[in-house]
């Protein structure tokens, strides 16, 4: 008979456990359904997302320091040779020029210094900044798209579209206050 009532009661603490269970799940779910979802407190621009503003966050510091490198490279030699005799610019003060500039070049605000020719600035830096434009120029039409392809970067299509926004830029450095 003990054995009996001890069963019995084994059953009893069996089902009153579950039931207790039973009640904290009910109330979870009823916890969670009257929890709002939270939305984000500012919701992005329409077509503008975080992959976005990564893809063109260093747009304009890669081109520039792609146009040093290529200013610096053999094959731009035939197209440097007529602009540097045009401004009456050595070979040695162009390079050494594209040297600072390509460590200058760390931004936006940067890369349009670099461009822009100022009232103070003196007339062999006026020279060399117009003759760096000018390649500017000649490797963002003729050169650029081999670059972006070859290149190890991770957002090809964004430099593709910023393309002929650059060139523009590169043409008028005094409008050249942002990408987008």
């Amino acid at each position: 008979m003990r054995f009996l009532k001890n069963k019995i009661a084994q059953a009893k603490a069996f089902r009153t456990l579950h039931a207790k269970k039973e009640i904290k799940k009910q109330e979870s779910i009823k916890l969670k359904e009257e929890v709002p979802i939270e939305k984000p407190l500012r919701m992005p621009k329409k077509g503008s997302t975080r992959e976005d503003y990564r893809a063109t966050k260093n747009i304009a510091q890669n081109y520039g320091r792609a146009i040093c490198n290529f200013a610096l490279s053999d094959i731009a030699e035939s197209y440097i040779r007529p602009i540097l005799e045009e401004f009456e610019i050595t070979s040695k003060q162009f390079r050494d020029y594209m040297r600072k500039t390509k460590a200058f070049v760390d931004g936006l605000h940067h890369f349009r210094q670099a461009l822009l020719v100022n009232q103070a600035d003196s007339p062999l830096t006026r020279a060399l900044k117009q003759a760096f434009r000018l390649i500017g120029e000649i490797f963002v039409k003729y050169f650029s798209v081999n670059w972006i392809f070859s290149g190890r970067m991770e957002y090809k299509k964004a430099y593709l579209k910023y393309r002929f926004k650059i060139l523009r830029r590169i043409q008028n450095p005094e409008l050249f206050t942002y990408i987008k």
